[in-house]
Parts: structure tokens; sequence; C-alpha cells
């Protein structure tokens, strides 16, 4: 069992005594056998000894339209990305992806998590403060600049802007962008089910490249927040994710540590570097770039399938982690670190979250550490120093060698761990992009569309005790080609199906 902790810290916060005990969430056992043999193959090995309890079970209904639940794969995504790199491109692996750890003290840093002194210190002077190897522009990608935007693009108030310092040289070496955080993900097709919030395919990433004159493999692309937060350090990280996902050279890319707006505050920027209160359009390369915004720049100097790196091992599929969690089939030589980054009630399955899936709880054998934990939201929202993530994951049971798979709902709020456990430890590392948003998905369940979003027999089964715990079915959710809500209906009533562990 993972322990009691963690749940009992929960019930200080949402949901409470109240939400648990109205769920009665607390019953253990009815769990199955736990098979630990079977075929490796992928229409035959997962379906399992135990079969969880259907408690809106009826008789024979219609699977959901868009759903192919004897799909011979869950893996279409990232395998159909690594077909499409060219053959030139080194498949990298988790351990050679996350390249070494960053330095003790984040200012010695030229790539991964920067600090304003260093972002500062390239605006000022780029031509002659570029890194080693580093041949093209420096390109600040903001978001989250705490201006006000309509539906349109039209703004109602100013924001926080980095500028180029025309005054120092620095010229067209230096361009800088606000970016939205719709840019950066799309709804993609697994094999088995469409999932919001993938990474981007490769015309996606292409599209992107050349809306911003990006080529990663000459520029330094340094991901920026103006207005810093969580999920401005979630959209940090989904930028940095697709890029080098997609090829580009870790020492090719930047994150700053903190938002503009606290960096700007304490005295870090030069003045000439950041315009404050300021309507988007009078930026001098602010929100749009027009040689980008009028189409006059049609693609990126390098597409994404010619970046030198094919490094789709940063994600893992549904289909592979689903075959190591469920029958120990493609495990890393040194072990998994599965890291999940959501709220305790949502990892114990104590709320019905509404956001549409078929089932609460986690993933088997998963560690509990919210994304929260790894930052200072008085510091700009900052990361933790690097001895203190090292602390906090290895607390965790980290063992040196285990491969980290961390995820949250969508893989927002884990690109904050994945970023502490990749860029900053080295620690090798994968992203579960399908998240639980997918994996709660995947169940034998009765949606309130009448139809079962997965038959008994399908092999892609997550509502197994061999694969999931504290499995608890939500009456509420729809099929898997619904749009999810955000909204939250705390006083459901979840039927429980107990399986602690």
């Amino acid at each position: 069992m993972e322990g009691w902790q963690p749940i009992l810290r929960s019930f200080g916060r949402k949901g409470g005594w109240g939400t648990a005990l109205a769920a009665g969430l607390l019953v253990l056992g009815g769990c199955g056998d736990e098979n630990s043999t079977g075929s490796s193959s992928d229409t035959s090995y997962l379906v399992g000894t135990s079969v969880p309890v259907n408690y809106n079970d009826s008789a024979n209904v219609s699977q959901p339209t868009g759903v192919h639940p004897y799909g011979t794969s869950a893996s279409k995504i990232p395998d159909e990305d690594l077909a499409a790199k060219s053959s030139g491109a080194t498949e990298q692996t988790p351990a050679q992806i996350a390249t070494g750890d960053s330095n003790d003290t984040y200012s010695d840093n030229t790539s991964g998590l920067i600090t304003a002194g260093t972002l500062d210190g390239w605006m000022n002077d780029w031509a002659n403060n570029k890194p080693s190897g580093i041949s093209g522009d420096l390109v600040i990608l903001e978001v989250m600049d705490g201006a006000s935007y309509a539906s349109d693009g039209s703004y109602s108030s100013g924001g926080i802007y980095f500028q180029k310092d025309t005054g120092n040289g620095a010229g067209n070496n230096v361009r800088t962008y606000v970016v939205s955080p719709s840019e950066v993900s799309e709804t993609r097709n697994n094999g088995v089910v469409d999932t919001v919030s993938m990474v981007l395919s490769e015309p996606s990433m292409n599209d992107f490249m050349a809306k911003y004159n990006i080529d990663p493999a000459n520029d330094m692309v340094v991901v920026a927040m103006g207005n810093g937060g969580g999920f401005a350090n979630m959209v940090m990280g989904r930028i940095w994710y697709a890029l080098r996902y997609w090829g580009a050279p870790a020492g090719h890319l930047g994150i700053l540590n903190g938002g503009a707006t606290y960096h700007n505050n304490v005295g870090d920027f030069s003045a000439a570097n950041i315009q404050t209160n300021t309507n988007p359009g009078s930026v001098v390369t602010g929100h749009y770039n027009p040689s980008i915004a009028d189409g006059s720049v049609s693609s990126a100097p390098t597409a994404a399938g010619d970046l030198p790196e094919a490094n789709m091992q940063l994600m893992i599929s549904y289909g592979e982690l689903l075959k190591m969690v469920a029958k120990g089939v493609g495990v890393p030589t040194g072990g998994m670190f599965i890291w999940d980054v959501r709220r305790a009630e949502e990892f114990y399955g104590l709320e019905d979250q509404g956001r549409g899936y078929a089932f609460e709880g986690h993933i088997k054998g998963a560690h509990w550490l919210p994304y929260s934990d790894l930052l200072v939201p008085d510091q700009g929202w900052r990361y933790l120093d690097k001895s203190h993530l090292k602390s906090k994951i290895d607390g965790l049971g980290y063992s040196s060698g285990e491969t980290v798979i961390t995820h949250c709902v969508t893989t927002y709020r884990a690109m904050v761990s994945g970023i502490a456990s990749s860029v900053v430890l080295g620690y090798p590392t994968r992203l579960y992009d399908g998240a639980w948003i997918q994996w709660g998905t995947m169940a034998y369940h009765m949606n309130k569309q009448g139809t079962y979003n997965l038959p008994k027999d399908s092999p892609w089964r997550a509502d197994i005790a061999e694969a999931s715990r504290w499995i608890n079915y939500d009456p509420n959710a729809t099929d898997s080609t619904s749009s999810s809500s955000s909204s939250s209906n705390d006083s459901v009533s979840v039927p429980a199906q107990g399986c602690g562990g």
C-alpha cells in the first residue's frame, strides 16, 4: 500500500472527510488475483483475472462512435511520429534525452533551467554572449503575459513583455513572441481512442515553428513567463516538450526560472529589455511579428522531421505503459518510477472530477507528490533549488537508474515534474502524455450516453486490479468522443471498489 499519510493530509483540503464518507471510498478488497505472467501479444495479454464491479451495468449496448476496442496497437503515438523522422535522425533513449543534470547553481546554466541574469545578458549583447554551438538567433517565447485578450485576439489591458534591445547591437538577432497555450497541444488518436492535449503532430509542429520562424537546429529558444504561475510553468513545459520531442538539441533550449514580473520587480532585468503595462501592439517585437503573422514565412528553416534527434521516447504510450504495469512487459532495466502529480483527492479517487472519464483512482504502483510542491509561489513561481528538488523526489523512494514516468490528468501539471526530473536532475524521464484522461477512459463501464467505453473482453482495459488502484467508477462518465468538462460535482456518490495498494 502506498501509505495513509498522503490521504490523511488530503482531508484538510477540498473534499475533506465529508466527501470521503459520502462516497464510501475507504472499503478495501474485491480486487481479485494479480497475474504476473501472460502473453505479450498486443491483443491478448491484458484481460486479467479480476473483473471489477460495474455499478451501472445493463444488457448489450453499443460502443461509442470512434472507439476501436480491439485495435492491434495503443501506441499509434509516438510510433507514427518516429516513422516521420528522417533516416539521419539519432534515436535517443530517455537517459540520453535527459542529457545530464543541471548545475547546482542555476545561474551557471546556459541551457535547461536558466536565470533572469543569464537571459538579460544574452539580450544585451547576443552576438558576443551566445552559448557555444549556437549560430542562430535568440528566440524568446513568452507565455501568460498578463494582458487581457478577447476571443478575436484584441486586448483590453496591457501586460509585461520582453523586447529586443536595439540600443546594444542585438538587432534582429533577438526576437520575442507571446505564445498562446492552445498552440502547443492537440487532440490525437492513440490507436484506440482520441485524447486531448497531446504533443503536436509533425504538421502542427512545423506550423508552430514557421509561425515564429524558429530553427531549433541553430537558434537558442527560451521559454519564459510574463506573469509567473503554476499554469504558466505548465505551458512553458509543453513548449519545451514539443521542441525536445521533435528533436531540438537540449543545448538549444532554455526555460526561464520564475516569472518576468517578479524578476523585473526585484531588478533582475535591464530596463531596455522589459516593457510593462503596455498594449501588445506597441511592443517592439511583441504579440505579433508581421513577417510571421502575414504568412511571408511559410515554413521553418528546419522541419520537425529533419531535426537531428528522434526523441519520441520522451513520451510513453498507453499501450507501452499498460504492458509494463499489468504484465511487467518492457520494464526498463533500471526499473520504473511512476509519479502522479495530481491532488491527493484525485490520486485516491475521492472525488468525481466531472472530466468525462470512466473511473477515478491511480495507476498501480504510482507514487504521489503534487506538482505544486516543486515551486516557490512568492518568488515568481520558480523551481525549488536543485538540492531541494532532489530531496523531494528521492524522498518518494526513487532509486538511481529508474526511469521516471510522470503524469497528471492531461500532462500539464506533469510538465513541472518532468522538467524537475529530466532537465534539472538528469533522471531518465518519460511523460505519459495520454495521462489520466486517457487511462481512466479505457474501461468497461456504461457512460451516461448508454454505451460502454470498452467491452468486457477488450485487451486495453485499465479498470482491472493488474493495472489500477482505488478503482471507483464515475456515474457521470461521458463516452470517449464527447467533450470533457472542467466542472466538478463533489456531491456525487461514486460507488466504491476499494482497491488499496
